[in-house]
């Protein structure tokens, strides 16, 4: 499997050892002024080891649950943060489906197929979505970034207006973030949409 210990620890197939030294808590703080409110339901989808659902639960905010196609990062973040099989699960739809105020989808989508993100996208239920992805400055040309080209499970590699364009079939978009642990780049498309419906 791509997404066990070698992808998380090792860098053997990416460069997420290195992410992980970045600050989640800055990260939690700008999700946060977001206008995310401690009573609302969060789904962090693709969450890893769930670091980030560990912050918002330091800050009061525990109707959060975090979901990954790994499940070793799923185990780790058990194992690490003290999670029952409730807050951290291994790749459950149905947290999609079942709907939430908010879905964060960061560093995530482009790890996904055509056919898959397709059906994630139509099965997504939630108030807003807040997206992160590397992007490419021209359609058909390599990541902007040395270290988004890298990563050897990338498999979607488009320009910011190729992912508003997509989110915007189900979603419309409220504008970029520019915060200061996500923020809206050349390199990086970093964003809020609103449910359409």
């Amino acid at each position: 499997m791509r997404f066990e210990r070698g992808y998380f620890a090792d860098g053997e197939l990416s460069n997420y050892r290195d992410y992980t030294k970045k600050k989640y808590g800055q990260l939690c703080e700008d999700l946060i002024s977001l206008g995310i409110d401690r009573e609302e339901t969060i789904i962090d989808f693709g969450c890893a080891t769930g670091k980030l659902v560990h912050e918002f639960y330091t800050r009061g905010y525990c109707n959060i649950r975090g979901t990954d196609i790994s499940w070793w990062a799923i185990r780790e973040g058990r194992r690490l943060y003290n999670f029952d099989a409730r807050i951290l699960q291994y790749l459950n739809y149905g947290l999609l489906e079942n709907g939430a105020d908010w879905i964060l989808a960061l560093d995530v989508f482009e790890h996904i197929g055509d056919e898959e993100l397709e059906n994630i996208l139509s099965i997504m239920n939630c108030k807003c979505l807040v997206v992160r992805v590397p992007v490419s400055a021209q359609e058909g040309q390599p990541y902007v970034l040395d270290v988004s080209r890298n990563d050897q499970t990338h498999v979607q590699c488009h320009t910011k207006a190729w992912w508003i364009n997509l989110l915007d079939r189900k979603f419309s978009f409220a504008g970029p973030i520019r915060k200061k642990a996500i923020y809206d780049s050349e390199g990086v498309f970093a964003g809020v949409f609103q449910c359409a419906q």
